[in-house]
């Protein structure tokens, strides 16, 4: 996901926070569609935390963890792979992690990510 996943991100946090303020006006005014409003904004909570999730593991952890193979750095590539990111995470040009360790000749961070599940 490029950076048009952040901002699409980011308009339905926004959305969901005007209608918010929507289902509150509702419930206020005791209309009689609130519940339906309600349901919605639900709908869109759930969908939000989805994506977050997803773009959490894509620009959190996959992206950190494929700066510290490329820099070597050991203890940081632990808590990452800990943490939950992918062993088998790509960079934007397809490289993996895992690819990069073996070029870099990082023979503790290849055996760190094969012991994680790495496969590519």
């Amino acid at each position: 996901m490029d950076f048009g996943g952040f901002i699409l991100f980011m308009l339905l946090a926004a959305g969901l926070i005007i209608f918010g303020l929507c289902v509150a006006a509702a419930f206020l005014s005791r209309s009689p569609q609130r519940w339906q409003r309600l349901r919605l904004w639900l709908a869109g909570v759930v969908l939000l935390s989805i994506f977050g999730r997803y773009l959490y593991q894509v620009y959190w952890l996959d992206e950190r963890l494929y700066s510290a193979v490329l820099r070597g750095d050991v203890h940081q590539v632990k808590v990452l792979l800990a943490s939950g990111a992918s062993p088998n995470a790509t960079w934007e040009d397809g490289t993996t992690a895992l690819h990069a360790a073996q070029r870099g000749g990082k023979k503790e961070i290849v055996l760190l990510l094969k012991q994680a599940g790495a496969t590519k």
